[in-house]
């Protein structure tokens, strides 16, 4: 922005002196072009590089893990039944480890004191005096 409005004023200026200057400017101002296109160039070619490299790897992590062992195709009824298996597993799984986490109190039990052990006070208010 900066360089065209540069090259205006250059021209605006010129009456009778020497085209020279103005030729520099448009020189600098096409040098400055051509640098920005051909960055341009380079970050789409590597913009499109990086796209499919993702495209490859978002294939890859959609694609099923499990593959036949022996040559042949699946019947719908097998298929269906190893996938019944699997989600068994899966929520097997699922309440192993939900059954591991900490589990909630019913009831909450009345706090005691850490020094005596009886409840209605903390140690930091208890009266009596451990030696």
């Amino acid at each position: 922005m900066s360089q065209s409005t540069f090259i205006k004023t250059r021209i605006s200026r010129h009456q009778n002196s020497s085209p020279t200057s103005i030729y520099a400017a448009v020189d600098q101002f096409t040098k400055g072009a051509s640098q920005i296109m051909h960055q341009l160039a380079l970050l789409k070619a590597e913009n499109q590089n990086l796209r499919q490299a993702n495209e490859v790897l978002s294939k890859r992590r959609r694609a099923k893990k499990t593959r036949l062992q022996q040559g042949g195709s699946l019947s719908q009824q097998v298929a269906q039944e190893l996938q019944d298996e699997r989600d068994v597993v899966q929520q097997v799984e699922q309440e192993i480890r939900a059954s591991r986490g900490r589990k909630p109190r019913e009831e909450t039990r009345a706090r005691r004191c850490g020094k005596c052990g009886e409840t209605g006070h903390n140690a930091r208010t208890c009266q009596i005096v451990i030696v």
